[in-house]
């Protein structure tokens, strides 16, 4: 059982360290808060102190309620406090022939560890975090028994499953190097070495900034042109947006001027762009409210057709972003059909990550670049 907990410690206490190299690289996201609370086993070491010639000091497990808090100081690194109210823990006197009742210690234990965060915003969100433990001990018993408060290092690693966008799951396995001197009937009797590992599983749920939507683009909105307001002809007929389609022929009425456009007046470049969660094909809220509008106008520019184009940023590989491109398009094309626009009349295809639009290296532009657009190719063709 040692070798197993000092493995265990030393592979969280290292994968904190690696992580650290991470930090000056990290983008400045939001300054959200977490919380967690649940049930934690808490396991300390048993037998480490010796009572007698004859006799050790066991230790069994306990579990019971605990929480923790963390405060994001960015998107991937954030500052943990976590508190595990007063277990009762039972003892014993072991010898090499029996186990003998010999009474109760109940530690309160806190650590602040520092943490970093893989994925934030995933829907898998794995940490590791490293910083400073402290316990505390009530009610020992038998009256004589009495134990120091201690402070040590810690560490820890956990991974939170997004439920809905705020609610998760939670499981995490925590050491803390928790040594106390002891004393009995008031002679001390030695340092006793408990060091336990707590073991969580927790409901959590996410303050602050929610997940990111899709916004718009000053192109789309144009794009989804306003319903037709016929001009009556006063005497020849006028054209108002000076796009050279007539007012009672032009289906799209007050295009900006010089925009190109086709033989109905509505224009042929401006495009309609969706953004996607990092490792998505699910449409947003937004975005479903976008296609809404979208396919309403399709229906009344009947004509029209054109392609369904997925991209995603760079992060992962080419032939996996090129199937993820393609499933986002294919997630448009479907929500469109599913409005009663034929699936002839807009082709999916996806380019994966070969058509950046903004710059991979930051966050803000990774998410410009997980995008769908939706663009007409009927403008040059015989209407």
């Amino acid at each position: 059982m040692s070798m197993n907990r000092s493995a265990v410690a030393a592979a969280l206490l290292l994968g904190a360290a690696l992580s650290a190299s991470a930090f000056a690289q990290d983008d400045w996201q939001s300054a959200d808060w977490i919380i967690r609370g649940g049930i934690s086993q808490v396991d300390p070491k048993s037998r480490d102190l010796a009572l007698s010639p004859t006799a050790k000091l066991g230790v069994d497990d306990d579990s019971g309620f605990s929480f923790d808090i963390t405060k994001m100081l960015n998107e991937k690194w954030g500052l943990e406090l976590f508190a595990a109210p007063a277990l009762k823990h039972s003892t014993t006197s072991d010898t090499a022939t029996a186990s003998t009742p010999f009474g109760k210690v109940e530690p309160v234990i806190q650590t602040l560890t520092g943490q970093y965060h893989f994925n934030p915003a995933g829907r898998a969100r794995p940490y590791v975090g490293a910083g400073l433990g402290y316990a505390q001990f009530n009610g020992e018993t038998p009256a004589g028994l009495s134990l120091g408060r201690s402070w040590g290092p810690t560490a820890v690693a956990g991974i939170d499953f997004g439920v809905t966008k705020r609610f998760f799951v939670n499981a995490s396995a925590r050491y803390v190097d928790m040594s106390s001197k002891v004393r009995l009937n008031g002679n001390s009797v030695g340092t006793v070495n408990l060091d336990p590992m707590i073991y969580s599983v927790n409901l959590g749920y996410r303050f602050g900034s929610a997940a990111p939507v899709a916004v718009a683009t000053a192109g789309a909105i144009a794009a989804i042109a306003p319903a037709v307001v016929a001009k009556p002809v006063v005497e020849a007929p006028k054209d108002s947006d000076g796009d050279g389609v007539i007012d009672p022929n032009d289906m799209c009425p007050d295009t900006p001027r010089g925009t190109r456009v086709g033989p109905q007046g509505c224009p042929c470049d401006l495009t309609l762009k969706l953004n996607f969660a990092f490792d998505s094909a699910t449409l947003t809220d937004a975005d479903k409210a976008q296609l809404d509008a979208a396919a309403t106008e399709l229906k009344r520019l009947n004509w029209t057709s054109g392609v369904i184009e997925g991209h995603t940023d760079s992060i992962g590989k080419d032939a996996y972003n090129q199937k993820l491109s393609e499933r986002r398009a294919l997630a448009v094309r479907d929500y469109l059909a599913a409005q009663g626009i034929a699936e002839s009349r807009m082709i999916p295809t996806g380019f994966g990550e070969s058509q950046p639009v903004a710059d991979n290296k930051t966050a803000e532009g990774r998410a410009e670049n997980r995008r769908v657009v939706l663009r007409r190719t009927d403008c040059d063709k015989p209407q």
